[in-house]
C-alpha cells in the first residue's frame, strides 16, 4: 500500500514531542521553528523519495521533491557491458538539505539513495550503506564465467 505525500506529512507532523520524559506538549512550543517544520518536510520528502526507488519517473520526483539537488558526479558505464546503453549515463545528485547522494539513470528511474555526498562510482562494497534497487543490484553482480 502507497501513502500520498500529504498522508505522510501528516503522520511526520502530527507526532508529538516530549521535553526530557516530562510529559511536556513542545509540538506547539516557540522553539518548534521554521527550520525544524523545514526539516520535518525534507525528512517527510526522503520518506516518499525512498518509497518511489526506481519507480517510473521518480526521477522527476526527486528534482521536484529534493528542489536543491546538484549534479555530483556522471558514471557512463564504462567497463561493466551488463548495462544497457539505453539507461546511460546514471547521475549522481546530492541534496544538502536532504544530506543524500540519489542517483536517477536516463531513463528517470532513482537507482540509488545513499546518505551524505557521493561524488565517485558506487560499487557493491557501497551497498550496506546506500538504499540500492534490485535492477541496479543485478546488473553490478558479477556473472560467473559461462553463464
Amino acid at each position: 500500500m502507497r501513502f500520498g505525500p500529504a498522508a505522510l506529512v501528516s503522520v511526520l507532523v502530527g507526532l508529538t514531542f516530549t521535553a526530557c520524559g516530562s510529559g511536556a506538549d513542545v509540538s506547539r512550543s516557540p522553539l518548534v521553528t521554521g527550520a525544524t517544520q523545514a526539516n520535518t518536510a525534507v525528512q517527510a520528502n526522503l520518506a516518499i523519495l525512498y518509497a518511489h526507488l526506481h519507480d517510473l519517473h521518480s526521477g522527476t520526483e526527486a528534482h521536484s521533491l529534493l528542489p536543491d539537488l546538484t549534479l555530483v558526479y556522471t558514471d557512463n558505464g564504462h567497463g561493466n557491458s551488463r548495462i544497457p546503453g539505453k539507461i546511460l549515463p546514471f547521475r549522481y545528485w546530492y541534496s544538502a538539505a536532504g544530506d543524500v547522494t540519489v542517483s536517477i539513470c536516463a531513463q528517470d528511474y532513482t537507482v540509488f539513495i545513499c546518505p551524505g555526498r557521493v561524488t565517485t562510482l558506487i560499487d557493491s562494497t557501497d551497498w550496506n550503506a546506500c538504499t540500492v534497487s534490485e535492477s541496479y543490484r543485478e546488473l553490478e553482480t558479477p556473472v560467473a564465467a559461462g553463464q
